[in-house]
């Protein structure tokens, strides 16, 4: 199972490695939540053991909140048609605060 983390209103880039889209792969099945998902010591560019080299914790948690705030905000302003684009988010960019 694979899933990137790219969707209609959210698509995170990881700065650690490649760039890339972030991408989550497990052979059996995903586990957002168990263990394994939490394996990662949550530094910067750490990954789990699984999935691309940009599957770091601040993309996996950033692809969630993002979507979330959107979601929410869409609800309260409905005709505001940048809400209803992809954000583009870039994580752990090199040399600069990632928390604005």
């Amino acid at each position: 199972v694979t899933a990137k983390l790219s969707g209609e209103y959210v698509e995170m880039r990881d700065f650690c490695n490649s760039q890339n889209v972030a991408e989550v792969t497990q052979t059996d099945g995903i586990n957002w939540g168990g263990n394994a998902a939490r394996a990662s010591s949550n530094a910067d560019c750490e990954v789990p053991g699984f999935g691309d080299d940009s599957n770091t914790h601040a993309s996996r948690t950033g692809f969630y909140e993002l979507n979330k705030m959107k979601e929410i905000a869409r609800s309260r302003l409905p005709k505001n048609n940048w809400l209803k684009g992809q954000l583009v988010a870039k994580m752990n960019r090199e040399n600069s605060c990632n928390a604005y």
